[in-house]
């Protein structure tokens, strides 16, 4: 099990009220780890706060790095982040404006 990294990419123009929703969603006191959320570029990245603290730290070029890293020395925050995602997607489903169940994940 390795911690998320989800990036995807709106059709213009953005929905603001999404991003709102989902700050919201990801930002939840219920929350098992802390996220970064990054909508400044064109494709918007959603990934746990530790795997850029790590992919900073060891200054590895990608966040798959240190996703590599984590999977070998913290599979407990893996089980955490993975869980943690699936609270996201739920309370997106639940969201009426923005349901995500039958949407393609790889």
């Amino acid at each position: 099990m390795v911690p998320p990294v989800v990036v995807w990419r709106f059709a213009e123009p953005r929905p603001v009220e999404f991003v709102d929703v989902l700050r919201g969603i990801v930002d939840d006191e219920s929350r098992e780890i802390d996220w970064v959320l990054d909508t400044t570029r064109r494709n918007w990245v959603l990934v746990p706060s530790r795997v850029m603290a790590e992919k900073e730290a060891h200054h590895f070029a990608t966040e798959a790095q240190a996703v590599a890293l984590l999977e070998q020395e913290d599979p407990e925050f893996c089980l955490h982040s993975v869980n943690d995602l699936e609270r996201i997607v739920a309370a997106l489903d639940r969201s009426a404006d923005f349901p995500v169940s039958g949407c393609a994940t790889s």
